[in-house]
């Protein structure tokens, strides 16, 4: 006997609700005693959500009328995003607290952001797709502006929903034109009409749709020349929403967009690799020279996604399974190491309400906190790719798989880009350990929760370099079942 994982989560989020909204804005009921309730409640979904996958990973089903596709690689990635999203909780309870967002709202936004995700992973209609995407991308909206004491968080907001429908508009223009030209709007038959055709066929409708629908993914996987709006919204939202942005939806989006490019419309990989390329040097370019012009921590982890975005359509550009494999491998290390770093972001805690924004503000931090100085400086140097860390393993792998298909003048394209955006993960070090300052700030006390989950990601960062078999087993999973099943 089985049960459906998404059916109990929309139960789940429903009761949560309902429980919410009786109690969450009750004058009766003191709100830390609210809050305690709120995250003890939301835990004990997310943790039977997770046991549902692990008793449903060898099922396969298919629900809906074929809109939605369940198998074990899909229970696996439900399980990532569940676990990925409880560790955001974890680390961002003392900080929501901080800035006086109400516990509520951001709960409920991340159980229907998990719940959501959960869908998108096992779509196979483009028309729900597109209505997932928007469904995930107007929570994101949200989130975006929860910070309601903070104007730059509103004004964040307005940017990311004007932007993102103009994407969104884009991206359903696109779907149609593959409705008007196929006739198809399931994955299984697209796949299956494109492959029984010439793959040198290629008619007006279908190159427009590609277009249309891989610009609408640029927007929302920051790559330039779509990436102006990134380095703002970092900066004006919380770092609580933050971190949701650079963890399981980033997963979301490029799973999503591995799946539309690599599976359904793999038979025209010619025609729209050859604009993949030109997206991922420039977004390698903008990426580096914004970090190294950036004076403040989050725009600065902007800028690094946008470096980071380069990096995988430039693998990816290479065009084989392997290629893939450490695309995942390496989304999936960038996605602990920036759990790392925004944990610690959202522990620069100066006074009772404002946290450090710019490097001068953590000048000589060693001083003031060793252990988060140390956490902090190894950070970066994986995130940089410096050896003995985790992401020198997983640079490492993407610039095999670039050698692996004899793309030398990539490699080395990729191997200067890296060494010049090190700079500026060095220049944080550097402030982080400058003496040449007359006082420095006393930031207050690390939580324990915080602290906690800084060392676990520490062991994994020095573990995983030797020990990674886990890593890459899980990758070729996914590959394998995404792309050859």
């Amino acid at each position: 006997m089985y049960f459906i994982l998404e059916f109990f989560l929309l139960l789940s989020i429903l009761f949560f609700f309902l429980f919410g909204i009786s109690n969450a804005y009750s004058s009766k009921i003191r709100f830390p005693n609210i809050e305690s309730s709120l995250i003890s409640l939301v835990f004990i979904i997310l943790a039977n959500s997770a046991y549902i996958c692990l008793n449903n990973s060898f099922l396969e089903l298919v629900l809906f009328n074929n809109l939605l596709t369940k198998d074990s690689i899909s229970n696996l990635v439900a399980l990532l995003l569940i676990f990925i999203n409880m560790v955001v909780i974890l680390v961002t309870r003392y900080y929501n607290r901080t800035l006086y967002i109400i516990s509520f709202e951001f709960l409920f936004l991340v159980l229907f952001l998990t719940f959501n995700s959960i869908l998108l992973v096992s779509v196979n209609n483009l028309f729900l797709f597109f209505l997932l995407l928007e469904s995930q991308s107007i929570t994101l909206f949200i989130l975006s502006s929860i910070n309601k004491r903070s104007r730059y968080s509103i004004e964040s907001s307005l940017k990311y929903f004007i932007l993102g429908s103009f994407s969104s508009i884009i991206m359903l223009l696109g779907i149609s034109l593959v409705y008007i030209t196929t006739s198809f709007m399931f994955f299984d038959d697209l796949i299956v009409f494109f492959s029984s055709i010439d793959s040198l066929f290629l008619n007006t409708g279908i190159s427009f749709a590609l277009i249309f629908i891989s610009v609408g993914f640029f927007f929302k996987l920051y790559s330039a020349p779509f990436h102006f709006w990134v380095s703002d919204i970092y900066e004006g939202s919380a770092s609580s929403s933050v971190l949701l942005f650079a963890s399981s939806s980033f997963f979301v989006f490029y799973y999503m967009f591995i799946k539309l490019f690599f599976v359904v419309f793999y038979n025209f990989f010619n025609f729209f690799s050859n604009y993949l390329i030109v997206f991922a040097i420039c977004s390698m370019i903008f990426g580096t020279l914004g970090g190294l012009l950036q004076i403040r921590l989050k725009r600065l982890l902007a800028y690094s996604s946008i470096t980071v975005t380069g990096y995988i359509f430039l693998v990816l550009f290479s065009e084989s399974l392997y290629s893939v494999e450490s695309v995942f491998f390496f989304i999936l290390v960038y996605i602990t190491i920036s759990i790392g770093m925004f944990t610690i972001v959202t522990n620069l805690l100066l006074d009772n309400s404002h946290y450090a924004s710019f490097f001068t503000q953590i000048s000589s931090l060693v001083n003031s906190n060793r252990v988060l100085s140390f956490f902090f400086t190894t950070f970066l140097f994986s995130v940089g790719g410096i050896p003995p860390f985790v992401g020198f393993i997983a640079k490492l792998e993407l610039l095999v798989s670039l050698v692996l298909k004899n793309a030398y003048s990539l490699f080395f394209v990729f191997l200067i880009i890296s060494v010049v955006s090190l700079f500026y993960y060095v220049r944080v070090v550097k402030y982080i350990f400058s003496k040449k300052v007359s006082s420095w700030v006393s930031f207050k006390q690390i939580n324990y929760t915080s602290s906690l989950v800084m060392s676990v990601i520490f062991l994994i960062n020095i573990i995983s370099v030797v020990f990674n078999s886990t890593y890459f087993l899980f990758c070729k999973l996914l590959t394998l079942n995404l792309i050859l099943l």
